[in-house]
């Protein structure tokens, strides 16, 4: 069994944006013990960090052949790796959150780790117990994100259903 919030889709209504918004402006970074317990709280959301994990991979492609084929190219496998590292996570907060969810600048370096930490739980399936220890520390994120258990196995199914 896993933990899902309950209005995750791969395609969200504008209700739904409407309800990640206001989540996100409930639950400002004050009330987290720090910074980046509030940035892993504003990516709980699992379409959000496949979004996030599928940038970070093809990203790390494009920096990578900056130095395989060094040449005037390698200015456009930058920005090709920096619009899908970065960009692709700035877009889908647009689309799930409507940019509510904005980390600031000078907390980039830190949470670059979080950001890399949760891509990789999430692309190897231990994502779940990362946030069952996290509910632990915040109680509030099952009711604000009105987590709910499915089987693994309904995963997909669960976040393409209306």
């Amino acid at each position: 069994m896993i933990l899902i919030p309950k209005n995750s889709r791969f395609f969200p209504t504008d209700e739904q944006r409407q309800q990640s918004a206001a989540r996100v402006l409930d639950y400002p970074p004050e009330k987290f013990e720090s910074y980046n317990d509030w940035f892993f709280y504003i990516h709980i959301d699992p379409v959000q960090r496949m979004i996030h994990a599928f940038g970070m991979y093809v990203g790390l492609f494009f920096f990578v052949m900056i130095f395989i084929e060094w040449s005037y190219l390698s200015i456009f496998y930058y920005l090709l790796g920096v619009f899908f590292f970065y960009g692709l996570g700035v877009i889908s907060h647009l689309i799930y959150d409507l940019g509510k969810a904005k980390s600031a600048p000078r907390y980039f370096l830190s949470t670059l780790v979080v950001v890399i930490q949760f891509n990789l739980a999430t692309t190897f399936g231990y994502y779940d117990k990362r946030l069952r220890k996290f509910i632990k520390k915040y109680p509030f994120v099952i009711e604000a994100y009105e987590l709910q258990e499915i089987k693994r196995s309904h995963f997909f199914k669960f976040l393409s259903k209306n």
